[in-house]
């Protein structure tokens, strides 16, 4: 079988960006589409190690199953070592609607049982929470187009989260989320977007800007003096004159900071199965190994979850 290797530079702050965290509030809504494979799957199993010259250690393992409607059906992590602990998020339907999400954890204190209600165009109009450290209410409003408008999170401690979203063209321009007790002077962040992805993020308080240009490349401004200027002049140059958008680019990140990198190798079909993530912080580097395999749901397995030697020689000098 066909091989490529693929090294990709992320460029982000650790601290604040990981590649697969939810960046803002969004609608309920998951398939094998959000989850980077190319069709219909059963489920994938990966495995995490820590890895040096001298050997390797497993430090966590995630699963995550899909129903015949490529819908979410579990989504289980499972830490090894001294902090062990267990998570499943479990997807409950009912007729084909996701009726409601029971999150089950090691620390019972983190367990949640999610409930949605949905409006007369069946979608989503609101969801419920109840746990110990998570108890909130969130509501959903649509534009006439069906398009999601605003998300707003009540929460039992008084705090609430304010999310809205703008479009241009048809497509989603920019959103932006308020956090805090009341909107004034609250924390803001904002998120904007070029053709449906995420284009830079930004707040209101310590203005680090947040470029993506693409899917492998991202990057850290610190301190930028105005984001939303920058964010638009690229934006504005990338839709008119590619060779002026890349030359400001350039000029942009002169300063940015490195802090995350990426490398993986993806078999034919696209579907990364071997991943290395190398991230930096106060000085010192962290590299983790991710084996992962899929079991699509044609039958087909790729990839594996035992450790690699191979791809660790590649990657370990990235």
């Amino acid at each position: 079988m066909k091989r490529t290797l693929l090294i990709f530079i992320y460029i982000a702050f650790a601290e604040v960006f990981t590649v697969s965290a939810q960046i803002h509030t969004t609608l309920p809504h998951k398939t094998f589409k959000d989850y980077e494979v190319s069709k219909p799957i059963l489920y994938t199993q990966t495995v995490t190690y820590d890895a040096h010259d001298k050997g390797y250690d497993p430090v966590m393992v995630t699963v995550n199953s899909f129903n015949e409607q490529g819908q979410f059906i579990q989504e289980y992590l499972h830490i090894l070592g001294k902090f062990e602990s267990e998570t499943a998020h479990n997807y409950i339907y009912n007729n084909g609607r996701l009726d409601s999400l029971n999150t089950l954890a090691t620390a019972k204190n983190f367990n949640v049982k999610t409930s949605f209600e949905y409006n007369s165009n069946g979608k989503v109009a609101k969801e419920t929470a109840s746990g110990v450290y998570s108890k909130y209410t969130r509501h959903f409003k649509y534009n006439k187009k069906g398009d999601i408008e605003s998300i707003t999170t009540d929460f039992d401690n008084g705090g609430h989260n304010w999310t809205t979203f703008t479009y241009k063209n048809g497509k989603l321009d920019l959103v932006t989320q308020i956090d805090g007790q009341v909107k004034e002077g609250s924390l803001t962040n904002y998120f904007a977007y070029y053709n449906g992805e995420l284009f830079a993020r930004w707040d209101n308080l310590d203005k680090d800007l947040y470029v993506f240009p693409s899917a492998f490349m991202h990057y850290k401004l610190p301190k930028h003096p105005e984001p939303l200027a920058t964010v638009n002049n690229l934006r504005e140059l990338q839709a008119t004159n590619k060779t002026a958008y890349n030359k400001e680019l350039n000029s942009v990140l002169t300063h940015a900071e490195v802090t995350f990198e990426m490398g993986q190798s993806t078999p034919e079909n696209g579907d990364w199965t071997r991943r290395m993530t190398k991230e930096t912080r106060f000085g010192g580097t962290t590299r983790r190994f991710h084996f992962r395999k899929i079991v699509y749901a044609d039958g087909k397995v790729s990839g594996s979850t035992e450790f690699d030697y191979l791809f660790f020689n590649k990657m370990k000098d990235l």
